[in-house]
């Protein structure tokens, strides 16, 4: 029952046993003068009004019974059926239908706790409410849906198989994502994560059910946009791999087994060395050398990339002092940021004394941060970008091209240059038309003075090209692979 209905109706059953308190005092204080006003009633009257009363207290009874029979099963939060509801009627419904017939879905809204911060928990509650209403828009005949906890949200849907699944799960995510900020004037995307179980076992506890949809929705390690992902046992292989890599972590970067490598720029304009862009590795002990595609995404879900890359950070701004007291060619190195980092209060600072911790310009280090992260944070990128440049740091938005739009940012966000993704490159390189929209980039970028670097350069034919349009800076396998820091010392010093 709705509590707004319940309440009413305890304050009615209030009064009536408070009239009933004072009849009750009436005929204790003045006892003749009750029996007088009785006896000027006609007795029909008084049936009337024993019945009238006697059909309010049954009422009232009924209903709160039935309000105390529903309660418990009531989420606070949706006024809708609880997980505890849902669980039970789950139970049902794979009893009378079989356990293949049903898959779990487990939902899970990204940075729900930086909403909750920002906007305040009455807001993050009607979010949650928000959340079960829409999901309930997909939910058919003999299907159930509930907040589970917290942020989460547990769906029992039909398994008519993985592609069909797919395909709702998708719906549900593109009608989720079209909830923006409380303000309309931010641009916060809402975004989800789901894990999917499907059924096979008439026995199986829902509670473990439910749990592998969890597991499912955990090894989704892209929390920045909406994904799923299902459940299967080389699922569990991987969860237990990325667990062995949590447990080493801390110790590896005190052991230093994280090395930084070198990937130089080259100008194409006199083909000598411009610069350098900094790429970590692990020196794993078991592994061997693990790269950041096998480790990055995990710790950008942890959290610790935060630490790895003021640890990379401070490792360029070492390398860039030891170049100076050595006497070395000192080129400018720029160092790949995480979108972590703009969330986390004084990272600007704690970059800005590490810069003075050895004593080098601002302007030989430079933060990289991806397109899809600038497109997600502008707001947050806007204040941060500000701090950076009052401390002579430059920023570079890496993967320009790479599946976002963002030529409308490039004359409004403060970049001071804008690196072409490799994919982009090689996709519209190989078309008449493809080159054209690469060159009007180019010249675009250059119009509003700012650098242009071309990654992922592999062939003479791209490097030709590249010059041809105007592009200052290239990187990639044509030029040099990423390399220690050893041969990047000595290659600085050898005549280009």
């Amino acid at each position: 029952m709705n509590t707004k209905v319940l309440s009413k109706i305890l304050l009615v059953s209030r009064i009536c046993v408070c009239l009933f308190l004072a009849i009750f005092t009436a005929f204790i204080i003045a006892p003749e003068l009750i029996i007088r006003l009785i006896n000027n009633c006609s007795s029909v009257c008084l049936y009337i009004i024993y019945f009238f009363l006697l059909c309010f207290f049954i009422i009232v009874v009924f209903h709160l019974g039935k309000s105390a029979n529903s309660l418990p099963y009531t989420d606070s939060v949706t006024n809708d059926i609880n997980c505890e509801r849902f669980k039970a009627e789950a139970k049902r419904l794979i009893e009378k239908k079989g356990a293949k017939a049903y898959a779990i879905i487990q939902i899970d809204i990204n940075k729900f706790k930086y909403i909750n911060e920002r906007y305040g928990f009455s807001k993050g509650n009607e979010l949650l409410k928000w959340v079960n209403d829409t999901i309930k828009l997909h939910i058919k005949e003999n299907e159930l849906c509930a907040r589970l906890l917290g942020d989460w949200f547990v769906v029992l849907i039909k398994n008519d198989g993985q592609q069909k699944i797919t395909r709702r799960i998708k719906e549900i995510i593109s009608d989720l994502s079209n909830y923006h900020a409380f303000n309309n004037s931010e641009h916060l995307r809402l975004s989800v994560k789901c894990g999917v179980y499907e059924l096979n076992d008439n026995n199986e506890d829902i509670n473990h059910a439910i749990e592998k949809a969890i597991l499912a929705g955990q090894s989704v390690v892209n929390h920045y946009k909406s994904a799923y992902a299902f459940y299967d046992e080389k699922l569990i292989k991987n969860m237990i791999g990325v667990k062995q890599l949590e447990d080493r972590m801390v110790e590896a970067l005190k052991n230093k087994e994280f090395i930084v490598y070198f990937q130089p720029k080259y100008s194409l304009a006199d083909k000598q060395i411009y610069g350098a862009e900094a790429l970590v590795r692990w020196e794993h002990p078991e592994k061997g050398l693990m790269l950041p595609i096998d480790f990055i995404p995990i710790f950008e879900k942890n959290g610790f990339i935060v630490m790895l890359d003021k640890y990379v950070f401070e490792t360029v701004c070492k390398q860039i002092r030891w170049w100076i007291d050595n006497g070395y060619p000192v080129v400018p190195v720029s160092v790949n940021i995480s979108r972590v980092n703009l969330y986390k209060d004084g990272f600007v600072d704690s970059f800005a004394k590490i810069i003075k911790k050895y004593n080098i310009p601002a302007n030989y280090v430079e933060l990289e941060l991806t397109e899809s992260a600038i497109i997600q944070n502008q707001n947050t990128l806007n204040k941060t970008s500000e701090k950076l440049r009052a401390n002579g740091i430059s920023l570079s938005i890496d993967d320009f091209g790479n599946g976002y739009s963002c030529l409308s940012l490039l004359g409004i966000m403060p970049f001071d240059t804008v690196k072409i993704d490799k994919r982009f490159l090689l996709g519209n390189f190989h078309t008449d038309s493809g080159r054209i929209v690469i060159e009007r980039i180019v010249d675009l970028v250059k119009t509003i003075h700012m650098r242009v670097v071309a990654e992922g350069v592999e062939t003479s034919e791209q490097a030709d090209f590249l010059k041809s349009i105007g592009c200052d800076i290239v990187q990639g396998y044509l030029f040099s692979p990423p390399i220690n820091i050893e041969k990047f010392n000595n290659l600085i010093l050898r005549p280009q």
